[in-house]
């Protein structure tokens, strides 16, 4: 009877310790959904910036294009750190609206491909920062709202130098 009254107070123990456990060490959905986003977002960037350092044809578009392939290079170190922590798998493609961005400047050069290229960004950065935007205001983990709130404040600058309104 002992040995039961002792694993109840265990257990009861336990319980007690769980419950004042960071709110961080399991992501809820919506942080989790906005991690395997946010990786799914550097790989297009990745692409389109990769892209774009080639094939621009304006010096400011071509350091612009650069600049975005480095940072998405970056981040997903760090997304990808946060995900092995946590056992996210990672995603292997870019957002499905930034694979037809892709394909549809791979056809083209010259002004025509810097003016498609500047409309993809445009897009493809207000669609971050629509994300970065949700997971400040409903996600919980810590860590992935520091990367939204520093990630969303380097978009915004993009979004200028891209001549956004």
């Amino acid at each position: 009877m002992n040995l039961s009254r002792s694993a109840a107070a265990a257990i009861a123990a336990a319980m007690i310790f769980c419950a004042f456990l960071p709110a961080s060490a399991a992501l809820s959905k919506t942080d989790a959904t906005y991690l395997r986003t946010a990786m799914s977002v550097q790989l297009g960037r990745y692409a389109l910036g990769s892209l774009g350092r080639t094939k621009a044809t304006s010096a400011s578009l071509k350091s612009l294009a650069s600049h975005a392939a480095t940072q998405a290079s970056a981040d997903t170190r760090v997304l990808n750190r946060i995900a092995a922590a946590q056992g996210v798998s990672r995603p292997k493609k870019p957002l499905l609206s930034q694979s037809f961005h892709y394909s549809r400047l791979s056809g083209v050069s010259g002004k025509t491909f810097d003016a498609r290229f500047v409309e993809s960004m445009l897009i493809d950065d207000r669609e971050a920062l629509d994300a970065d935007r949700y997971e400040l205001k409903h996600g919980n983990d810590t860590r992935l709202k520091a990367f939204a709130k520093h990630r969303s404040a380097r978009l915004r600058t993009e979004l200028k130098r891209l001549g956004a309104k």
